[in-house]
């Protein structure tokens, strides 16, 4: 029983012994464990660095993106500005374009009035000579019989004037 006991408590040192190497070797994980949760410890704080980076990165491109907005929104404010610009110009060609048509409609008329003119100018300067002719006959009848009857009048004078 002794022996057993003996036995028994060798086996019992064997497996304590086992149970402290295995105790060392997770002690020696653990220290290994403790070693890579320093890691990535050490590593999530580069990430949380690496984070903060990519935040102040993304402010700036958001404010980059609030400027490309704000230009954006000038450039559609001058756009509109431009388009009723060209609405007005588009317009007053219209405008223009029936002046054009009506200022075309009364040349149109004009020269056919010059036409008529110059066909009936000839007409009439005719017309005109003609009836200073006829006047100009008239007058010259008139002192001619003028003149007659004053050389009568002078004949007679003088006839009596020898008697």
């Amino acid at each position: 029983m002794e022996k057993q006991i003996l036995e028994i408590l060798l086996e019992v040192k064997n497996d304590l012994t086992g149970v402290q190497q295995g105790l060392a070797e997770v002690k020696n994980d653990l220290t290994g464990v403790q070693r890579g949760l320093a890691e990535v410890k050490n590593d999530l704080t580069g990430v949380q660095q690496g984070l903060a980076e990519v935040r102040n990165e993304l402010t700036g491109v958001q404010q980059g993106l609030t400027e490309v907005r704000d230009d954006l929104s000038e450039v559609r404010n001058d756009l509109t500005g431009v388009q009723q610009g060209l609405t007005d110009v588009r317009k007053e060609l219209t405008e223009v374009q029936k002046d054009l048509k009506d200022a075309k409609t009364d040349i149109h008329v004009i020269k056919e009035t010059v036409n008529r003119i110059e066909i009936s100018q000839r007409e009439d300067v005719i017309g005109i000579l003609k009836a200073n002719k006829k006047k100009t006959d008239f007058e010259a009848d008139y002192m001619n019989n003028r003149l007659t009857e004053m050389d009568k009048r002078i004949y007679n004078l003088e006839k009596n004037a020898q008697n």
